[in-house]
Order: structure tokens, then C-alpha cells, then sequence
């Protein structure tokens, strides 16, 4: 959708009309499904926290500015939802407890191994979100810039200990 396209919606969306939240939904499902399920590892749940996103974003939408692209402030609400349920979780203490299912409709295009997802849900939500947005999501150090709320240079720094962090517990399970 072009630009001007968008200013359309966003402007319909924000004044209630259904056909424009419609479109949003649409558009932008997908994106936020697959944040989830990468920060969850759980259908389910991922299921669960989307519809959260969605409904925070559309109670949120006339607050938006458009200081950023929608898929950005998308993002980041995604990513507070997430890591709101993250933090009321405990951390995985075994193998056995990764509920990871490949395969389905729904499911993200490049589904992660499940010895990656093992290793993503037994790191810190914090370095998680971030290799997630980076690696999995291909968005560039600027958007994940924007999205965290964090200097560029604090990206930079916070990906590369997230990268030593995941090393080290890959390494672990190899034991």
C-alpha cells in the first residue's frame, strides 16, 4: 500500500471506522503472530498475546503520531506484550518443558530448530526480544532502534552480549 494509502486508514481507523481496523488487522497480523510465537515458542500463546497486541494498539490508535511507520509502533507494543508475560513467567529449567511444535498454517514462514528455540527461551526477555527483532525478523539496528526505545549504540553493545549470552547457553546444552 502506498504511503498516502496508509494516512488514509490510519486517519479512518483513529475516527473508528471498522473497514480501516480491518485493514490494519489484516496487513499486520501476521508480523505480530510471528514476534509472539518467536518470544513465546507457543502457538497458544502467541495466539493469545496478538490479540492483546491488537487490542492495545486500537484503544491505543489516536495516540499514534506517526512518528514512526504503524509496523514500527506495532512492534513495540508486540514486544511489551510479550515481555509483560515473559517477566510473570519463570524461565524454562529443562528440555522437556519447551512446548515447541513445528509445522501449521499459522506458524512462521522459517520456523526456528527446536535446539534454537530451546536456547531463545532460557535467555534473559530482554536479550530474547532483541536477537528475535534482529535475526528472525530482519529488521535493521535503527528499527529495533526506534522499537526498544534505546540509543543505536546501546543496540549495538546489547546485541552483541545477546549473542555471547546465546553461545554460552548453546554451549551448555551441548555438555
Amino acid at each position: 500500500m502506498a504511503d498516502a494509502r496508509w494516512e488514509e486508514v490510519i486517519s479512518r481507523a483513529k475516527e473508528g471506522e471498522e473497514w480501516a481496523l480491518e485493514e490494519i488487522f489484516v496487513n499486520f497480523k501476521n508480523m505480530v503472530f510471528n514476534i509472539c510465537y518467536r518470544m513465546s515458542g507457543k502457538r497458544e500463546d502467541a495466539e493469545d498475546w496478538t490479540q492483546e497486541t491488537f487490542l492495545r494498539a486500537f484503544s491505543a490508535l489516536k495516540s499514534f503520531r506517526g512518528d514512526s511507520s504503524l509496523s514500527t509502533w506495532l512492534y513495540r507494543i508486540a514486544v511489551n506484550v510479550c515481555l509483560s508475560h515473559l517477566r510473570e513467567k519463570q524461565p524454562t529449567s529443562s528440555l522437556e518443558e519447551v512446548d515447541y511444535k513445528l509445522g501449521g498454517d499459522d506458524e512462521p514462514e522459517d520456523d526456528l530448530s527446536e535446539e534454537v528455540q530451546t536456547v531463545l527461551s532460557r535467555m534473559p526477555p530482554f536479550y530474547r526480544t532483541l536477537l528475535i527483532l534482529r535475526y528472525f525478523e530482519d529488521l535493521s539496528y535503527n528499527e529495533i532502534s526506534q522499537i526498544m526505545k534505546m540509543p543505536l549504540s546501546n543496540v549495538k553493545i546489547a546485541l552483541h552480549r545477546a549473542r555471547k549470552k546465546f553461545k554460552e547457553i548453546m554451549e551448555e546444552l551441548e555438555k
